[in-house]
């Protein structure tokens, strides 16, 4: 009973540590997550190096295809990239093993002190993160110890000694079991950290060659068991997501299949490696047999990065799909969810600025279709500022940091107003553009002029914001806080030299009086909602 409490416990405190350890360092390395995106291009080199980044940041490869299904479905990235991805993903979670393998479970309670002091005498939210995941690292190696202390009674254990040899002596078995293990607790790694503590103790033999021979069908069993968890991800996403957690399969089961045949003369290159470069010891040894085999299977797999996409397109036919919104799944890494949030308001703000622009020519043309056109992007973007709400609102739900709560809340903010310009075109401008058509009104050529004149300070000002909420270069904002004078003085002189032509009786400004009026409140408002945006993405009160 102590020896399954033991095993029970450690193992629970060990998936405890990483679970801290991974939500700590997506925090501390928030922006860099957040910028990721953008450094997956169709080069499968990047692919590798982001792939690592990322499970060193979130502690699991399996959660990292998991976000790749998520990516895909929505969008974010094309199925073909993600295949370098997964192969990095693969080598990045191998760190953990690697780090596991020193030799500091004994000093473990002291890195849980340690990290306890730093969370909390940290002053800021960055070293505060910092003391988590140091806290976390502490429980990785306490579970470990708790581990290493309830399986030291089966060394003297005959029965269990018995079983051991059955497995050596059935290699497929040990295999099997591990895949199934793994799968249900969703960790390559605790398969690892389990057999690692079990070869610690010398149940797997003494001799370094027949401790690495028992333990590569566990490791070989990892890697493939680990695959469950995106394909649990991906049951309830369309064709082109699931091809992900295909892939994430097909690259583990080749791996497998290249060097299960050979694990014996794999086992003798495992232990000559170790013994040139790292010293003897089975922890050692085996973290490298989990790290040398993914580094190679993506040495062997890369050139094929092509092929590989083209192989599980044809096993998983299906056409383009429709982006949906993001899964839940993003919410649980906020720097990678932020980054699709952002996403998604720049798509809105490309939307309005669009609607902004040719309106005029709905009103210089009298082009219905084209009115028709716009007021169907309203419904876009309206679309887009319910899922945006929705997505944030649930993000804010969860642990999110000051930084993290603030973008939040501004992008929050910004759909908001996003969507109360559109509405603006749609319901105030566009409404009177349609009046104007219907009723054949004609502007006198100093009326429409002064619409003009206003219409483009309004479109270079949601020009000079869109630029700087994609570039964040906020000096371009300064350009459009002067020239709020500007335009409020604009405005003021056309309003006046409207009301004189129609005190003059000119047919067309007093046929057009109202509608005019109106188109000029429009601009107006519009153009309040953009001052307002500024305020909120330069933080200024």
């Amino acid at each position: 009973m102590l020896i399954i409490a033991g095993l029970v416990g450690g193992l629970a405190i060990f998936l405890f540590g990483l679970q801290l350890t991974a939500e700590a360092l997506q925090k501390v390395a928030g922006r860099f997550l957040r910028g990721i995106l953008g450094f997956v291009t169709g080069n499968p080199f990047s692919g590798v190096f982001t792939g690592a980044f990322i499970t060193v940041c979130t502690q699991s490869s399996s959660a990292t295809t998991v976000l790749l299904v998520n990516f895909v479905q929505a969008n974010l990235m094309k199925f073909a990239q993600t295949i370098g991805v997964i192969l990095g993903a693969d080598i990045g979670t191998t760190l953990t093993v690697q780090l596991i393998a020193f030799k500091i479970t004994d000093y473990s309670l002291f890195i849980v002190a340690a990290g306890f002091l730093v969370k909390t005498l940290a002053r800021y939210e960055r070293e505060k993160f910092i003391g988590q995941a140091l806290f976390g690292f502490g429980f990785i190696f306490l579970g470990m110890l708790l581990m290493k202390g309830g399986v030291e009674p089966l060394r003297s254990s005959e029965k269990f000694i018995q079983a051991l040899i059955a497995f050596k002596e059935n290699p497929l078995l040990t295999f099997l079991i591990a895949t199934v293990f793994t799968a249900i607790i969703q960790s390559s790694a605790a398969t690892i950290a389990l057999a690692l503590t079990l070869a610690s103790q010398g149940l797997f033999g003494s001799a370094p060659l027949e401790v690495v021979q028992v333990s590569l069908p566990i490791i070989f069993g990892a890697n493939i068991g680990t695959c469950a968890t995106a394909f649990l991800a991906s049951i309830q996403v369309g064709s082109n997501a699931r091809r992900v957690a295909v892939a994430h399969l097909l690259i583990k089961v080749i791996g497998v299949a290249i060097f299960f045949p050979v694990y014996k003369w794999f086992s003798h290159f495992i232990v000559s490696i170790t013994d040139i470069f790292a010293g003897t010891g089975e922890a050692r040894m085996l973290a490298n047999a989990h790290t040398i085999f993914n580094v190679l299977n993506m040495l062997i797999l890369l050139p094929f990065v092509g092929a590989l996409s083209r192989l599980v397109s044809f096993m998983m036919p299906g056409g383009a799909e429709k982006a949906e919104k993001p899964y839940t799944a993003l919410l649980e890494t906020p720097s990678l969810a932020l980054a699709e949030a952002r996403r998604r308001i720049e798509e809105m703000f490309s939307t309005v600025s669009e609607m902004v622009s040719k309106s005029i020519s709905v009103l210089r043309n009298s082009d219905r279709r084209l009115l028709e056109d716009l007021k169907n992007m309203d419904n876009i973007v309206d679309n887009l500022h319910k899922n945006a709400t929705i997505f944030l609102t649930k993000l804010a739900q969860g642990r999110l940091s000051r930084e993290e709560s603030g973008e939040e809340i501004k992008l929050l903010g910004l759909s908001h107003r996003l969507e109360g310009i559109a509405d603006t075109v749609n319901r105030e401008f566009l409404f009177m553009a349609q009046k104007v058509i219907d009723d054949d009104l004609s502007f006198s050529f100093e009326g429409f002029n002064e619409i003009e004149r206003l219409h483009r300070v309004v479109c270079d000002n949601i020009e000079l914001v869109e630029n700087t909420f994609k570039s964040g270069d906020t000096s371009l904002l300064e350009k459009v806080v002067g020239s709020r004078e500007e335009f409020k003085n604009l405005w003021q002189k056309s309003y006046i030299s409207h009301i004189d032509r129609m005190h003059k009786g000119i047919s067309e400004s007093f046929s057009t009086g109202a509608v005019h009026f109106h188109m000029l409140l429009s601009l107006e408002n519009i153009n309040s909602q953009l001052i307002n945006i500024v305020y909120l993405i330069g933080d200024r009160d």
